[in-house]
């Protein structure tokens, strides 16, 4: 929060309690938000549109990190985090949600994803890493686990796991962050092995 405040001025100018929010290219109502989140039992306990309105000031804080990521949805029941997608499409990234493993595996011959978002199961029984086993296995794109039930471990290769929909910003916000930080890396390595 201390860096949100210190390098986005427009958010010292917005009054303590906000139910509903412009800015960053987002409008979220977060009394909504919470009240869906809370009536689907996400995060095991209360959310508060102060907890959601926090995690949205930091990810917009970080909007460049956002702006044309490729992010893959996993989730047979995508009526579940409408609210989530619409944030993160809101802050710039592209949004494709799939309801299969077989259509996030045809998805991924298709296209490179900055990120993965999986729920653990699907509605046939078969399990989540069916559909992100390469990713899993060789950690290209991070896959985040947003679940219900927060006692599942996180599965081999996985980036993180929450039921939360502030945490689950925070980690795609850190998610981004790396595959940014490793994008410059790699960039400036090509570039000094190219003048040698």
């Amino acid at each position: 929060m201390i860096l949100a405040w210190k390098f986005a001025p427009e958010l010292r100018r917005l009054p303590a309690s906000v139910s509903q929010l412009s800015g960053f290219g987002v409008t979220v109502n977060f009394e909504r938000w919470a009240a869906t989140a809370n009536s689907a039992g996400r995060g095991g306990g209360t959310i508060t549109a102060s907890d959601l309105q926090s995690a949205v000031h930091l990810a917009g804080a970080d909007r460049a990190l956002f702006d044309g990521a490729r992010v893959l949805w996993i989730d047979d029941r995508p009526e579940g985090n409408r609210w989530e997608r619409r944030v993160m499409t809101q802050l710039g990234a592209r949004v494709d949600a799939v309801l299969s493993n077989a259509e996030a595996l045809d998805a991924q011959r298709r296209a490179d994803y900055d990120l993965i978002i999986s729920d653990r199961s699907r509605a046939d029984g078969s399990p989540a890493s069916e559909g992100v086993a390469a990713a899993l296995a060789g950690g290209k794109p991070p896959v985040i686990f947003y679940i219900g039930d927060a006692t599942l471990p996180l599965p081999n290769g996985g980036y993180g796991s929450t039921t939360r929909p502030d945490a689950l910003l925070t980690l795609v916000t850190g998610a981004l962050r790396t595959n940014s930080a490793e994008a410059t890396a790699s960039a400036e390595s090509r570039d000094s092995s190219a003048r040698q």
